[in-house]
């Protein structure tokens, strides 16, 4: 990763760090020309697929609730659906993953080498409300 990137991480985590993130209403939302927000209020689920990106770095942060986000390499990914480019996005499964919980006011950082399932319900389903900073890995 370079210099430019992690700069571009950081100034994403600064939206975080100074609260201005929690103001977003739920939609999208473009910070600047490589980074946009999106923010959405959902019941956490039970089932559905895993994610990978290339182009785009996720930071997703939960404002409200928790929710597990299952990770993998993304090496591992069975692909499901071919990546579409427009979405910067493939989906699968995998064969093993491993589980974050990430509970209110907290983040996981998601790098183009982890694919994701995110949403996943601690226990039950609930009300989730979250924010996913896309930040755009400089080339």
């Amino acid at each position: 990763m370079n210099y430019e990137t992690l700069r571009r991480v950081q100034e994403a985590l600064n939206l975080i760090y100074s609260g201005e993130i929690d103001n977003f209403e739920v939609g999208k939302h473009t910070i600047n020309d490589y980074m946009y927000v999106n923010s959405q209020e959902y019941q956490s689920k039970t089932e559905a697929a895993f994610e990978s990106h290339k182009k785009y770095i996720d930071i997703q942060y939960v404002k409200e609730g928790e929710e597990i986000i299952n990770i993998a390499p993304a090496s591992e990914l069975i692909v499901d659906k071919e990546y579409n480019e427009a979405k910067d996005v493939t989906l699968g499964t995998v064969k093993e993953s491993y589980k974050v919980v990430v509970g209110p006011k907290q983040y996981r950082i998601l790098y183009p080498e982890e694919a994701h399932q995110p949403g996943m319900a601690v226990t039950t389903p609930a009300p989730v409300k979250k924010v996913i900073i896309k930040v755009l890995i400089a080339q």
